[in-house]
């Protein structure tokens, strides 16, 4: 058995390119938009988020399909804020004939999931989540797959995560179009879809011994880099491995989803343990460096990895 402490940094990445920042449009909705149930959303100048203009929801729904969306790496992301207990839908998926949509949802407290065929209102994944009314919250989808999706709520500075749904797999979903609704004092702005400019993709594999290297000679720092507030996977590629074990050391507060247990051998706890095996998936949701612990149990004898 060997406990291995890894370092690596985390950076900035760039976000999509912004769609839609409303500041065009003569009325709603206009082109490319096209409107699919009606309502009453209207453009306004406060609150606004950026520039100088935001949508007003007024419970209608609406799609794009000149922008296709949805590709392994591709995210979506919007700036939302609720005078009132109402709800946001930010659309993904979409066609004609409906999509899927990431819900905030004051009024009924969660952050949600929904499947949307015929733009009808299928919750498919849900999490409890309190909101605070007049504040800005920033919700992001990220393709971790064509069809597997995680997704986040951050808070007014856009990179604190307060909650997620991780690696969702959704029934159906392919490349789409882009849709959104709201309700109830909802004002939306600043739209972005499409591939972050500057960001990662693939696996993040930690510089150990019986590990894929990450730096040029054996004298060299090792040193990985990956993208705050990206999924990214650590993997162990050791041989005669039967177990391993993950911790983010000195991480005392970890993000939703995430506990720590007692594992044989050893007073240190691990996370996940009948989760995370070979590989574990975190979001690192700020900058600098992370001390990740690693255990690795093999079958003949519990010293026998170094």
């Amino acid at each position: 058995m060997s406990s291995f402490l890894i370092t690596f940094n985390i950076k900035a990445q760039t976000l999509p390119s912004i769609v839609e920042g409303f500041e065009t449009l003569p009325f709603w909705p206009s082109a490319p938009w096209v409107n699919a149930v009606a309502g009453t959303s209207t453009i306004v100048t406060t609150p606004v988020y950026s520039g100088t203009k935001a949508l007003s929801c007024g419970g209608d729904w609406a799609y794009r399909t000149d922008i296709t969306v949805g590709n392994a790496g591709d995210k979506i992301s919007w700036w939302v804020n609720f005078s009132g207990n109402g709800r946001a839908y930010l659309g993904f998926g979409a066609s004609a004939s409906g999509g899927y949509s990431l819900l905030l949802a004051p009024n009924t407290t969660t952050f949600l999931i929904q499947q949307n065929t015929s733009w009808g209102y299928l919750d498919v994944s849900s999490v409890p989540q309190s909101y605070t009314l007049n504040q800005w919250y920033r919700a992001e989808v990220v393709f971790n797959t064509s069809s597997n999706i995680s997704c986040f709520l951050y808070g007014p500075n856009g990179t604190t995560v307060v909650n997620s749904i991780l690696n969702y797999t959704v029934a159906g979903l392919t490349p789409g179009g882009l849709s959104l609704r709201g309700f109830g004092g909802a004002t939306v702005d600043e739209f972005r879809a499409g591939a972050p400019g500057g960001s990662g993709g693939g696996l993040i594999l930690p510089p150990l011994a019986s590990f894929f290297p990450s730096q040029p000679t054996t004298n060299s720092v090792a040193l990985d880099t990956v993208w705050i507030n990206s999924p990214f996977d650590l993997v162990s590629t050791s041989t005669n491995t039967s177990r391993c074990f993950w911790d983010l050391q000195g991480e005392s507060s970890l993000l939703p989803g995430y506990s720590r247990s007692n594992v044989a051998w050893t007073s240190q706890q691990y996370i996940d343990t009948a989760k995370y095996n070979q590989k574990f998936r975190y979001v690192y949701n700020r900058r600098g460096f992370w001390p990740v612990r690693l255990l690795a149990v093999n079958n003949f004898k519990r010293d026998s990895l170094r």
